[in-house]
């Protein structure tokens, strides 16, 4: 049983270093919005460019994001269908908090989806829907 123990705790720390940044952190917080009709976007990527440090809108559009503190950086926005966006930023101090919301401009994109849906009838037949969007 105590070996059992002694295990999870070994997993726990190791979880905990892998996710810990090294040296002390600042966090910046907001809400990204779509520029023309001002509503939430859901998972947009927010990283710290040229690091692998990210993290996701929710569906609310509200990010948090751990940021090394007492150094510049630069935020990049990227999501599909909207233009990227990059904010420098100059160093915060430690432990310190900044919200920056951002409002995406959409992209026009040529990309074509096609929407494909199937649904079988009573009578044991099957049937598909094929629509195009752009």
């Amino acid at each position: 049983m105590m070996k059992h123990v002694y295990i999870i705790l070994c997993l726990f720390a190791f979880a905990t270093l892998a996710n810990a940044q090294d040296g002390p952190t600042a966090t910046v917080t907001g809400l990204v919005t779509d520029a023309l009709s001002e509503s939430p976007i859901d998972l947009v990527t927010i990283y710290i460019k040229d690091t692998n440090i990210a993290t996701e809108t929710a569906i609310n559009g509200r990010y948090s994001l751990e940021v090394p503190a007492e150094t510049a950086f630069t935020l990049v926005f990227s999501r599909l269908g909207y233009k990227d966006a990059e904010e420098q930023f100059q160093p915060m101090p430690i432990q310190s908090t900044r919200q920056i919301d951002l409002a995406m401009a959409p992209e026009d994109s040529d990309v074509e989806v096609v929407v494909r849906a199937s649904k079988m009838e009573e009578n044991g037949m099957l049937r598909e829907e094929v629509g195009d969007l752009r």
